[in-house]
């Protein structure tokens, strides 16, 4: 992923939170895949591109988030201390609910939806060696999308989810420059 980054100076994040099941995660939009472990959503994340060598997908890493909560920052959307305005909170929803990911165009920047609010979303950052870091708020609170959460990995929330990045396969070779 990294020399990928490096060499293209970019990488696709999905469009919506996963949805579908573990095995089969390539819905476009529909109900977030809830109540499943970490473990289960980087699984499913892997599972997003398959069948093709010169593309992987993967959970999306704490810095990536860390990358697009800068980029959305530039394109005039606050995600330092209130992301309630375009992402699905309780205030926005008048009721604390999850909505199928991407049914609502005011919770969407930049063409990514939920980003904010909807569901907490797991990411590939640690905290230790028995915690991971979920990161922004879900629909029931009001955190911002760059709050980081701690949880064991093993643990099973209605609100948790998780989002794919791709990145281009880079291919060596021993004659390569």
């Amino acid at each position: 992923m990294s020399d990928s980054v490096k060499k293209y100076k970019c990488f696709y994040i999905g469009r919506y939170e996963l949805t579908g099941t573990v095995e089969d995660p390539t819905d476009k939009a529909g109900i977030s895949l809830v109540n499943q472990n970490w473990y289960n959503l980087y699984k499913a994340c892997q599972n997003v591109v398959t069948g093709n060598s010169n593309v992987k997908s993967t959970m999306i890493y704490g810095v990536q988030w860390d990358a697009v909560c800068n980029w959305l920052e530039q394109s005039g959307f606050d995600t330092n201390s209130d992301s309630s305005s375009w992402g699905n909170y309780k205030p926005n929803s008048g009721n604390g609910y999850k909505v199928n990911t991407g049914s609502n165009k005011l919770y969407e920047a930049n063409k990514i939806f939920d980003f904010a609010g909807n569901c907490s979303e797991w990411t590939q950052e640690a905290y230790s060696n028995y915690a991971r870091f979920s990161r922004g708020g879900y629909c029931n609170n009001n955190k911002p999308v760059t709050d980081r959460g701690s949880l064991n990995p093993d643990d099973l929330w209605g609100f948790y989810s998780s989002r794919a990045t791709l990145y281009i396969c880079l291919l060596y070779t021993s004659d390569a420059a």
